[in-house]
């Protein structure tokens, strides 16, 4: 005889479980097997807790779940990365995704400064493909490449500045560096912004101030939503959305908590001739 509830089995001539106050039964009922864990597989090994960021903030703007592991136990012994980039006790800090993921988030972070095996196989296997090869392609390939940009911002709390680009601009903190934090990472559909705490932050001279426009410009999809999004989240409006027919971009600004002015533009046709 078993109890349904705690499963202990029971000698024979008793009929209840007084611990649970059922009555017993005859069998269990066969248990359910647990669903499989994930399978995960490694996209990006670095010692690089900057570079983890932005390769999350790629694979999420894509809609790709990852974790990376070892990341909180990198400085648990303080010398244990000179010379490694990571800590040698630990190990590298490990970006994984979903097995079903992997093509994809390796293709997304081919274009990252790091070499990982297998990352940009396919985006390179074209060039060998003839004997001879295109020699214009091979000396584009040896050259140097820009990878990614961000904005790098003095600010006079990492904290509060960071919270307000994720409440009012729809940004991800990716990364916060200090306790309390002195630098942070702020990046929306994989597009990042650097904030870094300043000594003195009444010295802080956005572009404004100097005679220019903005800090920052971002490249959108559709100008008018995100204008109405972000003034839906509480964001002061610097000017637009305007039409600027010269070059035919549908065009609005926003001002952060420390003054800097983020430029925003969606292309509405070709320029007049």
């Amino acid at each position: 005889m078993f109890c349904p509830k705690c499963k202990d089995e029971f000698r024979a001539g008793f009929t209840r479980c007084n611990d649970c106050d059922v009555d017993l039964v005859d069998a269990l009922p066969p248990e359910e097997p647990e669903p499989p864990a994930p399978d995960y597989v490694t996209v990006l090994e670095t010692g690089d807790q900057t570079l983890v960021a932005v390769a999350k903030s790629v694979l999420d703007g894509a809609g790709i779940f990852s974790v990376a592991r070892n990341e909180r136990v990198q400085n648990l012994f303080g010398w244990g990365s000179v010379g490694t980039g990571y800590n040698v006790a630990m190990g590298p800090i490990q970006v994984q995704v979903m097995k079903e993921d992997e093509a994809v988030a390796r293709r997304l972070l081919a274009t990252l400064p790091v070499p990982v095996e297998g990352i940009g196989d396919d985006a390179t296997a074209d060039a060998g493909d003839s004997p001879e090869g295109d020699s214009g392609a091979a000396e584009e390939s040896d050259r140097a490449r820009l990878l990614r940009c961000a904005p790098y911002f003095p600010v006079a709390d990492v904290k509060a500045s960071a919270e307000f680009y994720e409440r009012v601009f729809g940004f991800k903190a990716e990364y916060l560096a200090g306790d309390p934090p002195e630098f942070a990472i702020c990046s929306r559909d994989g597009l990042p912004v650097m904030l870094r705490r300043v000594a003195a932050p009444e010295l802080i001279r956005p572009a404004e101030a100097q005679g220019g426009s903005w800090d920052a410009f971002f490249w959108v999809d559709d100008a008018l939503a995100l204008h109405a999004e972000l003034s839906a989240r509480g964001a002061e409006v610097v000017y637009g959305p305007v039409l600027q027919e010269a070059y035919q971009m549908q065009e609005f600004a926003v001002r952060d908590r420390d003054g800097h002015v983020l430029g925003f533009g969606s292309v509405v046709g070709p320029p007049p001739a």
